[in-house]
């Protein structure tokens, strides 16, 4: 039997499985560099800090617990095994599959927004000073850029992985809780503080609203609506109605720019006129605030 009239007969699965061949059902990773980087951010769902996965990439932090070193220190080893057999990165990738990976991605940024907001109300409620061991407090600046950070992880962790199931209905969730706290913050966090802070001048270092949102202008990136706007509309709109009609009336008291409430308007309302799979055009990225 010639070679083309096997491969007819029997496909190429079951004499990869005869020859005890592994038979790839997807596409490795580009190079040796992308294996790494897909390897550690599986192996970023079991890290015992609960890093996210560039926090894990890059865990320099003079805090990072020894667990998390050791943890560290396995998945480079496991790595480098794995770019030597891309068998054992094959059989990795079935048991911690795209959609398990996602599911715990986004867990632990549901919990990340939680204890960032909760850091913020325990440094307007005890201040700085004084802090117990645990306990994670942060002022309106750091909280912003945390939750700023938040959001560009959100948007890669989607960009990355928009073919898989509920990443973006996932994203869309997490990204208008963020919008939706923020915009309840439209006050001076410090206005009745008894630990004894002179409040700052600048509102934008005492109102997290006015630190994301209030200040906005069109050079910078519109805090969490343009990595909303990226998502496909059936997502950001699903389960979600009441919350962005809730956000819109906080924004429109609040007198935001006009440019934000254009940019939120037209993803809420005009891109909810367009077909269910149209996405907004990405625009280049640019640098944050």
């Amino acid at each position: 039997m010639k070679p083309a009239e096997l491969l007819d007969t029997k496909g190429l699965a079951n004499i990869a499985n005869d020859l005890k061949w592994v038979y790839q059902e997807e596409d490795l990773p580009e190079d040796e560099q992308n294996m790494k980087e897909t390897i550690i951010d599986m192996l970023s769902c079991f890290e015992p800090e609960e890093a996210l996965p560039g926090e894990f990439r890059c865990p320099e932090s003079p805090l990072t617990s020894e667990r998390s070193k050791k943890y560290q220190e396995f998945a480079d080893l496991f790595t480098q095994y794995a770019k030597r057999d891309p068998s054992l990165y094959l059989q990795v990738r079935k048991i911690i599959d795209p959609d398990f990976e996602s599911r715990v991605f986004f867990e632990k940024i549901d919990n990340r927004i939680a204890l960032t907001f909760d850091a913020l109300r325990e440094y307007i409620d005890h201040g700085p000073t004084n802090t117990s061991p645990g306990v994670f407090r942060l002022d309106v600046p750091s909280c912003a850029k945390t939750l700023k950070s938040l959001v560009e992880t959100i948007d890669e962790f989607h960009e990355h992985h928009a073919g898989v199931e509920d990443v973006a209905v996932r994203a869309a969730a997490a990204l208008i809780t963020i919008l939706n706290r923020v915009t309840d913050y439209n006050v001076n966090a410090y206005e009745n503080i008894t630990w004894g802070l002179d409040p700052p001048l600048d509102p934008v270092e005492s109102n997290l609203y006015m630190a994301l949102i209030g200040t906005y202008a069109d050079a910078y990136p519109a805090f969490v609506l343009d990595a909303l706007g990226s998502l496909p509309q059936e997502d950001v709109h699903r389960n979600h109605w009441e919350t962005l009609q809730g956000i819109e009336k906080k924004l429109t008291d609040s007198q935001t720019p006009p440019q934000y409430m254009n940019i939120f308007r037209n993803i809420v309302y005009e891109n909810r006129k367009r077909p269910g799979s149209e996405v907004r055009e990405r625009e280049p990225k640019r640098a944050m605030q």
